[in-house]
């Protein structure tokens, strides 16, 4: 996934999971890992990520966005 892909994923979980957002993300981790997916386990704790950035409001490094 690109990084632009990881923010739009980032931005639909926060609209679609609102404030069971964190409970979402450490499930699908939880699942991808029992099944030993570590590709899905590194492209959700990507999202996990950005999604932390946003609902911190942090300011973004232009230079970590493509």
């Amino acid at each position: 996934m690109t990084d632009w892909e990881l923010w739009a994923v980032a931005g639909k979980v926060i609209a679609s999971e609102r404030e069971d957002v964190g409970e979402f993300l450490a499930d699908r981790v939880r699942c991808l890992t029992d099944v030993g997916d570590d590709e899905g386990v590194k492209i959700w704790l990507a999202v996990a990520d950005r999604v932390q950035q946003l609902l911190m409001d942090r300011p973004v490094d232009p230079s970590e966005v493509n």
